[in-house]
């Protein structure tokens, strides 16, 4: 099912939340609130870049917030209805130069 992500908070720092990213691989966090659909840990995702070459990761974990990971790590999945507010989604991919869009909508790669 595809998802869209509205993120508002962008972060490349491991400010506490954890790294939740294979090996070798840079995490980026974004905050914000899932609109539409089911968004599953190693889903694909698109975020909107400076270049408008789109940005290509997965999803790698769900946390509180930047700095707080308590029950949402272990979740395997969310949509809107399971968690109506905010929360950060915790993206990976190789090691890139992005200049990812901030604010921005994340969607699944479907």
């Amino acid at each position: 099912m595809a998802f869209e992500f509205e993120y508002v908070g962008l972060s490349t720092l491991d400010a506490g939340c954890g790294t939740w990213v294979a090996v070798g691989h840079q995490q980026w966090v974004l905050f914000g609130r899932l609109t539409s659909g089911q968004v599953r840990l190693g889903d694909p995702i698109v975020l909107q870049t400076v270049s408008e070459v789109p940005f290509r990761g997965y999803v790698a974990r769900f946390a509180e917030s930047f700095s707080d990971w308590l029950a949402l790590p272990f979740y395997d999945w969310l949509t809107p209805e399971t968690m109506p507010g905010a929360f950060c989604l915790c993206v990976g991919a190789p090691p890139q130069e992005a200049e990812i869009v901030c604010p921005g909508m994340a969607r699944s790669e479907v």
